[in-house]
């Protein structure tokens, strides 16, 4: 029969603590895992509204140039429309997934708008004028109501 020393005994509550130590760790950093990635969901979130919020102030400038009949700006308004929403779209894809498709029809709609505003003969008829100011008007309001349900998104995440 084997006696164990002291040494012996020191040696298996060392490694005892140290096992101990090592699955509280393991505990605490799948947490701290899961909070950072919640952490990350909520900033992509709440970037994805803000960018929203500008796209939404951009159409709103379109609209005014194309009121006030300053059509190189409202054109160059539309394609910067076209293409921010084209980019992030696929940027924030999984925060769009239900406005996806009103999203990918905004953005043909501001590309046909910009190339309207590129024939000088449909900017003399008032009325195709008024008309894209209405499509414009409209595409706002689809935009607010895109910018709303990210909005209420945040809101429910934080309560």
């Amino acid at each position: 029969m084997v006696y164990h020393d002291a040494f012996d005994w020191t040696n298996a509550a060392v490694g005892g603590a140290g096992l101990a130590l090592t699955v509280a760790t393991l505990f605490f950093a799948r947490g701290a895992r899961k909070a950072a990635i919640e952490a990350r969901t909520a900033i992509w979130r709440r970037e994805a509204s803000t960018v929203i919020a500008e796209i939404v102030s951009l159409s709103l400038e379109l609209a005014g140039h194309i009121e006030a009949e300053r059509f190189q700006a409202a054109q160059t308004r539309a394609r910067d429309l076209s293409a921010r929403i084209a980019r992030d779209q696929e940027r924030f894809r999984r925060y769009f997934s239900r406005d996806f498709p009103l999203l990918v029809d905004l953005e043909k709609k501001f590309s046909e708008i910009a190339e309207q505003l590129s024939r000088p003969e449909t900017l003399r008829a008032r009325s195709i004028v008024l008309e894209m100011a209405n499509r414009v008007h409209e595409a706002n309001r689809v935009l607010n109501g895109i910018y709303g349900r990210q909005e209420s998104g945040l809101d429910q995440e934080e309560t």
